[in-house]
Parts: structure tokens; sequence; C-alpha cells
């Protein structure tokens, strides 16, 4: 990797703590899979919606006490965007594809009603939405905890 791309990657944030833009690593995902992160957040994580592609799978490979997927955009074509959120989650027990496929893609097909049902109370665990005309609104204390995982 170049030193721009290193300098660029591996940066401070304002309060001191390292942040490292995946883009720049995707070729180096074994350095950082090494590493035992005490928190990786995925801003604009719809970048691993297919759970098949390098990128989703060196995300996934990661080890860290806690993870957080960050999105404007969380579903943009279908519900099997959702599955790579959960495998990098560890969702249990739907971070499994089989899982996931047979106890909401499935139910979604067979019912479609139910089956979103079922999605919005697996959603509701683990998920906090914020529209543009509540950017100004404090996040409250019941809030900070519904998108930690691990």
């Amino acid at each position: 990797m170049e030193k721009k791309q290193k300098k660029s990657a591996n940066k401070k944030s304002k309060k001191g703590k390292k942040e490292i833009d995946m883009s720049a690593f995707d070729s180096n995902s074994g350095t950082l899979a090494r590493v035992k992160w005490s928190r990786v957040v995925l801003d604009e994580s719809q970048t691993i919606k297919n759970h098949r592609t390098q990128v989703a799978r060196a995300c996934c490979s990661l080890r860290a006490k806690r993870r957080w997927c960050l999105s404007g955009t969380p579903i943009q074509n279908s519900v099997d965007e959702l599955f790579s959120y959960f495998r990098f989650l560890r969702y249990d027990p739907y971070d499994k594809y089989k899982t996931f496929g047979s106890s909401i893609k499935a139910l979604i097909s067979r019912d479609s009603v139910k089956g979103y049902k079922k999605l919005q109370v697996v959603l509701r665990n683990i998920m906090l939405r914020r529209t543009k005309d509540q950017d100004d609104k404090p996040v409250t204390a019941t809030a900070n905890m519904v998108l930690a995982s691990g």
C-alpha cells in the first residue's frame, strides 16, 4: 500500500481514536483481522450488503467486542441484504444464512404480512432509526444501546 493511502486510511478522529478506512484495506484485510478491536463501526455499511463480496467477508472476519453498522440506506433492493448486517453483528441465530433464509425470507415469501411483522420484531432489537427531522434531537439512553452488538 502506498504511503498516501496509509496516511489517509489510518487517521485520528477528533477524540483521538483511530479510524480506519476499510476501502483502502480491501487487499490487506488479513492484517486487520489479527487485531482484537474494542469496537468496529461500519459507516456506510450498505457497502457489505452482498455477503459474498470480499469486503463483506473481510469486515465480518474482524474480531471486536462491539460492532455497529451505520447506514442511511440499509436496504436498497431486497430483504436478503439484511443478512450481511446480521452476520457482521453476529446477531444469533440470524447470522447463519440457513436460519435467516428459513425463518425470515421463507416466511416473507409464504405470508408477507406475517413475515414482515417478524422482521420488524427482529430489527427492533438491534436497529435505531433516525429521520432528517430528528437530527437535532438528542439520542436517549435507551437508543444508545440499541445499535451495539457483542
